[in-house]
């Protein structure tokens, strides 16, 4: 459906600028076996880390991130989940936060090797204080159907969601930003097979050959 950028946040005072930085440091990569820890690997790897000798890793809940953050436990956190995230607006709401972003160069290494992720740019001043566009690796979110549904009905399905992205009254956009992601391009990026009647959609509209 849409991308879901993987967030690294610090706070001003942890000389932390990019995540070649985080060596050293205690990081809270969120629960094991979650989506956000198997990402947050997947990246610190490719960036050369020792995920057992070059920095102590927590798995932490989001809530529990947000507080170490706080609290000086933890030097910085991964978060995979829509911006604008409840998470980083309460650390926001108390604390400098820093954006970290991957590099373009990395980013381009990674989505080659993990061809279901994919690149995201949360904008500048989506936080507070955060006036720059930062880039993030995601991953897609994803509707999940038995796959004996009918083809016509899983057409239509997609069919109504893609189209009310942003039209009329019960639009998607109004009801959380995150929707204007709701492309059949970012649509038809999926980590798993797509059904038959989705497939149908997306090449209707161009976004599959």
């Amino acid at each position: 459906m849409y991308p879901a950028p993987e967030h690294i946040v610090t706070v001003s005072g942890k000389g932390i600028k990019s995540v070649r930085d985080l060596k050293g440091k205690k990081v809270s990569i969120d629960v094991p076996g979650s989506g956000c820890a198997v990402m947050a690997k997947a990246i610190l790897e490719e960036y050369g880390f020792n995920l057992e000798k070059d920095l102590t890793i927590a798995h932490l809940s989001q809530s529990e991130s947000v507080q170490a953050l706080k609290d000086g436990v933890v030097d910085a956190v991964f978060f995979n989940f829509a911006y604008p995230g409840a998470a980083v607006l309460d650390l926001a709401a108390t604390r400098d936060i820093v954006l970290i972003p991957v590099d373009p160069a990395m980013a381009d290494k990674i989505v080659k090797k993990y061809p279901y992720y994919v690149k995201i740019t949360i904008p500048a001043k989506t936080y507070p204080k955060a006036d720059y566009d930062v880039l993030c690796l995601g991953d897609s979110n994803v509707l999940i159907a038995n796959k004996q549904m009918e083809e016509g009905v899983a057409y239509k399905v997609v069919k109504a969601i893609f189209e009310n992205v942003d039209k009329g009254k019960w639009a998607l956009v109004n009801v959380h930003p995150i929707a204007s992601q709701l492309t059949p391009k970012n649509g038809a990026n999926s980590p798993i097979e797509l059904h038959p009647g989705a497939i149908r959609f997306f090449k209707e509209v161009g976004a599959m050959k």
